[in-house]
């Protein structure tokens, strides 16, 4: 989700993730730590800038081509619209 100010953003934590582990930053951390634990040493999240920068010369990433990155990028961002349309006309 996304919101046009820290007030929003704020509000709705207070209205509809009160007691709930979205509320708490830390408890997100932990759980991406969970989730991402096991997984290849050479995923996003473990890149620092000095791997992004040569990688963005070399026009490749991760072993994936920039251009295979943005076809990924796009269509999850798709299937994320997708989803969200159909949860909001349950």
């Amino acid at each position: 989700m996304r919101f046009d100010s820290a007030a929003a953003l704020a509000n709705h934590v207070k209205k509809f993730c009160k007691d709930s582990e979205y509320a708490d930053k830390n408890k997100i951390e932990d759980r991406l730590k969970v989730l991402n634990r096991g997984k290849d040493s050479q995923s996003m999240t473990n890149f620092n800038f000095h791997d992004l920068k040569q990688g963005l010369k070399r026009g490749q990433f991760g072993g994936a081509s920039l251009e295979n990155l943005k076809g990924h990028f796009e269509s999850s961002r798709i299937r994320h619209n997708d989803i969200q349309r159909e949860a909001l006309r349950k």
